[in-house]
């Protein structure tokens, strides 16, 4: 074992996914060096996320990365809903939202952390591949933590100033630091997807269709790159599930009549349906972002898009207090801000996951749910984050129209 001296400034971000990046990229364009450390050998080849919602291409081209995702993702415009054997299609219009960008992209996750990745190298950013997050203690807000490099075998000590855990949904550094996360898995959702050829489905470029049965989901949705994302929802649990290309053929004949043929499936994923909400995001100079704060159902494709939120509020206060400009408490903050934001997309996605993947409620129920007021108008802005604010969670005095806390996307600084 050997040990390096940490540099004054020193950040250590654990993981290289969307939160981490992001938030790399905020410290490094301005000039606020970090270290970012990825357990994985190398990128992964498979998607999961598929959508980059408006208050997240608002953001990106604050960042000046938006045009990318501009180009390469397809221009989606709505998610509609079809309950099985009702004539109408129930439909979130998203060409009505009041943003520059009244839409989403839909883009594979893959493509969108190549996207960050791309541009974090560029700021001059090193990703550590293989390098593990093996045990963090503390000392009087001291931070020691110990990293081993599976490739090399290697283990090594650093004391960054700063540590934060990007690192997923069982995230380590949530672990180290011994808080608690408190939510539950939803045994009576499973969720199966691929991306795989479509022969004979209907061209819907732009338009994420959920068809909906009494026991089961199924969303299609085109990709950029001519493939489409499948996937299912039914009751059970992952163990329970089949997942071969039969099964899937099975319920698009169930919808389609037997006129879409799935061709064969790129990858495959089971996973089930989760809610959980880290109980701080903070223990001293150790705080979470992203999914490792938080998980809530993948209804809508809010998940990517928060944690990308997280790491943007985070990563101009970070930098801020790394610098010397503001003192720590300005930390505090970013619990104070993201977390209310991250309750609020979790009762959201509730209320759309009782539409869409409430297996077993009757259709008629569902639908009519679909047709109180308010709830198209209502299911899109906070699809899309713009209905999210800050205005309730700061302490701030607000001013009549737009006050503290209120998104502000083209006010130049």
């Amino acid at each position: 074992m050997f040990r390096i001296a940490a540099p004054a400034e020193s950040i250590l971000i654990v993981g290289a996914g969307p939160a981490g990046l992001t938030l790399g990229i905020e410290l490094l364009r301005r000039s606020v060096p970090c270290r970012v450390i990825e357990a994985l050998h190398a990128p992964v080849t498979t998607s999961r996320a598929f959508t980059v919602h408006a208050r997240t291409l608002e953001l990106f081209e604050m960042m000046g990365i938006v045009d990318p995702f501009l180009e390469q993702g397809l221009r989606g415009i709505s998610m509609d809903y079809r309950f099985r054997d009702a004539r109408q299609v129930v439909r979130l219009d998203f060409t009505t939202l009041d943003s520059k960008y009244p839409c989403f992209r839909i883009i594979s996750q893959t493509d969108t952390e190549q996207i960050l990745r791309e541009h974090f190298l560029r700021l001059g950013g090193v990703i550590d591949w293989h390098t593990e997050l093996r045990a963090v203690t503390g000392d009087d807000g001291a931070v020691t933590a110990t990293l081993f490099d599976i490739a090399d075998q290697r283990t090594e000590t650093v004391q960054p100033d700063w540590l934060i855990g990007c690192d997923g949904a069982h995230s380590i550094v949530r672990r180290h630091i011994g808080a608690e996360f408190p939510g539950a898995r939803d045994h009576g959702s499973v969720m199966w997807m691929t991306d795989a050829s479509l022969t004979g489905r209907p061209g819907e470029a732009g338009r994420v269709c959920y068809d909906i049965g009494a026991d089961h989901m199924l969303l299609t949705t085109q990709l950029p790159n001519g493939t489409w994302r499948v996937l299912v929802s039914g009751a059970g649990d992952t163990d329970s599930v089949d997942s071969s290309p039969e099964a899937f053929q099975k319920i698009l004949d169930q919808h389609f009549d037997g006129t879409v043929i799935l061709g064969d499936p790129q990858w495959t994923s089971v996973f089930q349906v989760s809610r959980y909400l880290s109980a701080t995001y903070r223990q001293g100079p150790i705080l979470l972002c992203g999914d490792a704060a938080h998980l809530q159902a993948p209804v809508g494709g809010q998940g990517m898009n928060v944690a990308i939120q997280d790491a943007v509020n985070l990563g101009w206060k970070l930098a801020a207090v790394a610098t010397g400009a503001v003192g720590p408490a300005l930390l505090d903050t970013y619990e104070q801000e993201r977390r209310p934001i991250c309750e609020k997309v979790i009762a959201d996605t509730d209320e759309l996951h009782s539409v869409i993947l409430n297996h077993g409620v009757p259709l008629t129920t569902r639908l009519a749910k679909t047709q109180e007021p308010g709830f198209l108008d209502r299911a899109v802005r906070n699809i899309s984050g713009i209905a999210y604010r800050y205005r309730d969670t700061t302490t701030a005095s607000l001013l009549r129209g737009l006050g503290v806390g209120d998104r502000a996307p083209d006010v130049e600084a």
